[in-house]
């Protein structure tokens, strides 16, 4: 029995040591989770900081046996994980630089690892590089996981001006293209038949590709002879631009691709989405001011955790400032400031002005491109060094550039091209001169000039908080989110499955049994209301005096050739002014005493039959009997009537049953169904 014992603790203290030499990263426990860490190239290296950081992960087969279509918290940190990885190490020789996603994937368990030419070569304006591996899972299926490089790529960024002239942006679809190729050949080279499951991860402009390339393989897209169930796709990409021209992006089908956002990031709004842009799947919105009642208290939670990620103390969103030449109307920071969100809102109207269309922009693609692809494809430290003070120039100098433009493309010229040149030169970079960089810019120059002048304080507000706008797009903020955030955050956004509620497209915050579904699909489609942002409704929003003129003014047509209001608050060039110079000449809507209009005040349901009233029941002689309701007694006065034929009228019924509330802020899905009930 002695022996025995001895026997049994000698073999314990064997296992013992031979566990103890096992590699970290596959140490396990009874859920067969693998932990370890990675090395990457961090995305404040666009900053100047080029060190390499390290991070952590947790990995587990089991994760990818579930349905594609629900969200997990430990499947989204795993993901930005393996895009950190693919994003390679600074300074790693180009034929070497998969080496990061490689080990990262083997350090999971993954197998047979591949990858295509751009990974192993220089990149070039359009390429994509794209690294796989796979290993079989306990019921029988084979995962692939497909990862892109989002970043580190110097040259390749430029392509994502090569936007063409129809269809898919063309950049990001030659991407997607290379993404699906290499997948379905590393499908055929590695022999792998029968089911599989794909995870596919992606990061900025990898991120839009992989977008484009899981949105194929929804449709059906041949991988050879392999069976992949959409609930087998496990994409989730982060901060992704917009690159689809298809109509039909929000379908259920595609919500098994989960689309991480940043609100504060800019890169989700480009390209613009007035340009036929769109992507593919549900959308997870990050915490941010202007959208969740209890940012503040999940933000100081973040900080702790960002607090603990090599270089993550930076976070600059809530610095932002709207900025004017007239420095009386600066907006600073603070409780009460504009938002990133609302500002883009304002900078996506001036877009719209300068370039409409694609094909707007289209003659400045090659130059930009040519442009950018200069600057970045180049590597080393000091190159870090120049996009850093280039960030910081463009800030400190942004008054006298939006000067310069206002004065004309020469002094532009000037004033761009040495903040270009001294930004080089103060890096260390001495290969270039101040012809060759003003050579560099001049093409562009005359599209800067028509932003300039169209809107100077939004160019400038723009410029001076470069630094703040490219900080809400690095990933070690996401990372502080995810790992904070309850799991329940991140669930309730998800839209689920084919056998799911449906949404009245293309709108994903509009249920298909929602009451004011109908209306809002009549509104859309007869061009009566657009979205507050593409495939956003915000049903629940407020609609404002000039939303309600310009509904009017585009079902009468849009009439040209009113007069001008004369109230003292309608900017020239604004997007309602069409519209209130229509509405005032045909007595459909006034101002106030002080002869302004208010085109952002919120409209009441008073108001807004008011106003319908006399645009179409002048001759009506309908009243409805009023005494139904409740609260009839607040109705003021000079609406009476009109209220009164409303109801006769069928366009306005009562809230919670029998009340009119006339003087209630009149929503935006309220105004559909009155809009729905007053064009039948």
């Amino acid at each position: 029995m002695e022996m025995k014992k001895k026997s049994v603790i000698s073999f314990l203290l064997i296992l013992s040591f031979l566990t103890a030499l096992v590699p970290s990263a596959f140490a396990a426990d009874n859920r067969h989770e693998i932990r370890g860490s990675y090395t990457y190239f961090p995305t404040l290296g666009i900053l100047g900081v080029l060190d390499n950081q390290t991070e952590t992960f947790t990995y587990c087969d089991d994760w990818f046996l579930g349905n594609g279509y629900d969200i997990t918290k430990d499947l989204a940190l795993i993901s930005l994980n393996f895009t950190q990885a693919s994003f390679g190490k600074a300074f790693v020789p180009e034929d070497r630089g998969y080496e990061n996603q490689k080990e990262f994937l083997t350090k999971c368990g993954f197998e047979g690892y591949d990858c295509n030419y751009y990974f192993k070569n220089q990149s070039e304006f359009d390429s994509m590089a794209v690294g796989c591996a796979h290993k079989k899972l306990s019921d029988g299926s084979t995962l692939l996981a497909v990862g892109t490089r989002g970043h580190n790529y110097l040259k390749e960024w430029a392509g994502n001006v090569n936007g063409g002239t129809e269809g898919d942006w063309k950049g990001f679809r030659l991407c997607a293209d290379q993404i699906l190729d290499f997948t379905k050949q590393y499908i055929a080279d590695q022999k792998i038949t029968g089911e599989i499951r794909i995870w596919m991860v992606g990061y900025s402009r990898s991120a839009i590709s992989v977008n484009l390339a899981a949105g194929d393989l929804d449709r059906g897209y041949d991988l050879g002879d392999v069976t992949l169930p959409r609930e087998n796709m496990f994409v989730y990409v982060f901060e992704s631009p917009e690159g689809s021209s298809a109509t039909d992006c929000h379908d259920r089908i595609f919500n098994n691709i989960h689309n991480f956002y940043n609100p504060a990031d800019i890169v989700g709004y480009v390209p613009m989405d007035f340009w036929g842009m769109d992507h593919f799947g549900e959308d997870i919105l990050l915490p941010a001011a202007h959208t969740d009642p209890d940012y503040a208290a999940r933000r100081d939670v973040m900080f702790r955790e960002l607090a603990t990620i090599p270089l993550g103390p930076l976070y600059l969103i809530d610095t932002f400032q709207m900025l004017s030449l007239d420095p009386a109307r600066n907006v600073p920071a603070g409780p009460d400031k504009i938002t990133q969100v609302e500002y883009y809102d304002m900078l996506v109207e001036m877009l719209k002005k300068v370039v409409p269309t694609r094909a707007d922009f289209q003659p400045y693609m090659a130059d930009i491109e040519e442009l950018l692809g200069t600057i970045l494809g180049n590597s080393g430290p000091e190159w870090g060094q120049a996009l850093q003070t280039l960030g910081r120039d463009l800030a400190a100098n942004a008054v006298p550039i939006v000067q310069a433009g206002l004065a004309g493309e020469e002094p532009l010229l000037d004033a761009l091209g040495n903040v270009f040149f001294n930004s080089l030169k103060s890096s260390g970079i001495a290969g270039y001169t101040l012809d060759e960089v003003k050579a560099l810019l001049r093409n562009m120059i005359p599209l800067v000039v028509k932003l300039i002048r169209t809107d100077a304080d939004i160019v400038l507000t723009l410029l001076g908080n470069i630094v703040t706008i490219l900080n809400a797009h690095f990933t070690e903020i996401e990372l502080a989110w995810l790992r904070t955030l309850p799991e329940e955050y991140l669930t309730g956004q998800q839209k689920g499955g084919p056998e799911t509620e449906s949404f009245v497209a293309p709108f994903r915050d509009v249920k298909s049994t929602a009451w004011y579904a109908g209306a809002v699909k009549n509104a859309y489609e007869k061009g009566l209301m657009t979205g507050v942002r593409g495939d956003r409704f915000d049903p629940q929003g407020t609609a404002t005096r000039a939303m309600i003129v310009q509904i009017l003014y585009a079902r009468a047509g849009k009439p040209a050739g009113a007069a001008a209001s004369g109230f003292t608050d309608i900017p020239s060039g604004a997007w309602y002014e069409d519209a209130v110079n229509w509405a005032r000449a045909e007595g459909v809507a006034g101002g106030y005493p002080d002869r302004s209009f208010r085109p952002e005040e919120p409209v009441t349901r008073e108001q807004l039959i008011t106003i319908l009233k006399a645009d179409g029941g002048r001759n009506d002689a309908r009243r409805g009997d009023l005494k139904g309701f409740a609260d009839r007694e607040e109705i003021s006065g000079w609406a009476l009537d009109a209220v009164g034929w409303g109801v006769a009228a069928g366009l306005i019924a009562g809230r919670d049953g029998n009340r009119i509330a006339p003087k209630a802020v009149a929503t935006r899905a309220e105004v559909a169904q009155i809009m729905t009930n007053y064009t039948k």
